[in-house]
């Protein structure tokens, strides 16, 4: 019969030998453990170096190694630092790997699938986004869509400042909030939706105070929108802000005794009523015809404009025009 070599061993976990209790290069055993140990001795000094069995989820602190690491199946870090790598290249072939932690690279990230985690740092991704490919097909990315909602696109430097906000050939959001900073467009340019606005020219003929300019009584020039009503001659504002406002016209009779004057008011409820934001008037036997200005009116969602024969009697016709534009 063969005889057994036994090396020495230990029943108690977390034990671990001392170079004083084996010899150089001699092996000694954690059962518990599932560890081995052996006594090194060399140029640097003596140490006690360990492995871990294939089934070991012990952790066996620093690994060095200079080729590649190739992992497969499931893995999970839960916190701490697992992995410090200088190494060119890991590969991982996993299907899923699960961080709750944080990762730190300060080479290059490589990705085929989905990054669910926000990203952070100053990596090639972030200084230099306009060439990385998750950009090139962010249209359909989730967080570039839902970017209003995330916290790094109202408020990480990098989103205010990289290049590819500005270069990025198709932004799209409901709504978008800078709150500080600037945004700057070296080439192409911002595409809006029509903002609201008309413009209508007058059909001719007398109209006497009082009466509202509508329906025959204009042509429609053009309209952005749907904010104006013909029929009523009135501008419903369909967002609030700032509306540039402006009016020409002629009077009727150059030896009419009395004054005229054609108002646009602001909420008008009939007849003179409401603010008036720009009115045009002749003196009595005036010798001019036509005259005009133009003003800036604040409205809210619903405020009105209407154009009203307030005294006297004007004339609008093909040379005279009311118009709103939506300015901001």
């Amino acid at each position: 019969m063969a005889d057994k070599i036994l090396h020495k061993r230990s029943l108690t976990t977390g034990s671990i030998p001392t170079t004083a209790s084996l010899e150089p290069g001699e092996i000694a055993l954690n059962v518990p453990d599932g560890k081995i140990y052996i006594h090194k001795s060399g140029s640097t000094g003596q140490s006690i170096e360990s492995a871990v069995t294939s089934n070991s989820t012990s952790s066996i602190g620093v690994l060095t190694m200079s080729g590649s690491l190739i992992l497969s199946g499931s893995t999970s870090v839960n916190s701490g630092s697992v992995f410090d790598v200088s190494a060119d290249n890991i590969s991982f072939d996993f299907d899923s790997l699960s961080f709750s932690g944080s990762v730190e690279v300060t080479g290059s990230l490589i990705t085929t699938a989905g990054i669910t985690a926000s990203l952070f740092g100053t990596a090639s991704w972030a200084n230099n986004a306009v060439t990385a490919s998750f950009v090139q097909t962010a249209q359909t990315a989730s967080y570039v869509l839902n970017a209003v909602s995330s916290s790094f696109a109202t408020s990480a430097s990098f989103a205010l400042t990289a290049s590819y906000v500005a270069g990025a050939s198709n932004i799209t959001a409901s709504s978008l909030t800078i709150p500080s900073g600037s945004i700057t467009i070296t080439t192409g340019s911002i595409t809006m939706p029509n903002r609201p606005a008309f413009r209508v020219t007058g059909a001719g003929g007398a109209k006497v105070a009082i009466t509202t300019l509508s329906g025959s009584y204009l042509n429609v020039d053009y309209q952005q929108g749907s904010g104006w009503d013909n029929s009523t001659g009135t501008f419903t504002a369909p967002i609030a802000g700032l509306y540039q406002v402006n009016l020409i016209t002629r009077t009727n009779s150059n030896s009419l005794g009395t004054i005229s004057q054609l108002i646009v008011y602001k909420n008008n409820t009939g007849g003179v009523t409401g603010t008036p934001q720009i009115m045009v008037e002749f003196g009595a036997n005036t010798t001019m015809n036509h005259a005009g200005g133009s003003t800036i009116s604040k409205l809210e969602v619903g405020d009105t404009l209407k154009m009203v024969v307030a005294v006297g009697e004007i004339s609008f016709d093909a040379n005279d025009n009311f118009s709103v534009a939506y300015i901001g």
